[in-house]
């Protein structure tokens, strides 16, 4: 597991659990990063913990999925992944503007983490012999 990754899921989580699964971080890591930029849409800019909070949470989240990418192996899709996980990251730095790009952003993420829910869990090893 990425270094960042395992940081992040240890220290980041406010008590809510995450699995030791890649997988199923990188789909937690999903669903926290839409919940915050949800909080910060509906919140607009006004001038609170709960925003600041969930900005900081969010660009951080970011930055833990873009540190797990592997463009070695990855490729175009990962090329891909880090071009939409700099969009949300602009997206929510130039939340001024208003909430279009925020809720473009929220729809990419949505559709990458319903992506993520497709792939089957990896079977166990099945050790023959």
């Amino acid at each position: 597991m990425n270094a960042y990754l395992q940081h992040y899921s240890n220290n980041q989580n406010n008590g809510s659990t995450i699995p030791d699964d890649p997988q199923k971080i990188i789909q937690t890591l999903l669903r926290e990063l839409i919940k915050n930029i949800n909080i910060i849409i509906f919140i607009d800019g006004k001038n609170n913990g709960k925003y600041t909070q969930s900005v900081w949470k969010s660009l951080s989240i970011i930055y833990a999925l873009q540190s797990s990418l592997n463009f070695d192996e990855g490729g175009k899709i990962a090329e891909n992944l880090f071009t939409v996980y700099e969009f949300c990251r602009g997206a929510i730095l130039e939340r001024q503007k208003g909430s279009v790009k925020l809720k473009q952003a929220v729809s990419l993420l949505s559709e990458i983490e319903e992506a993520w829910s497709q792939i089957p869990e990896t079977a166990p090893a099945v050790k023959y012999g």
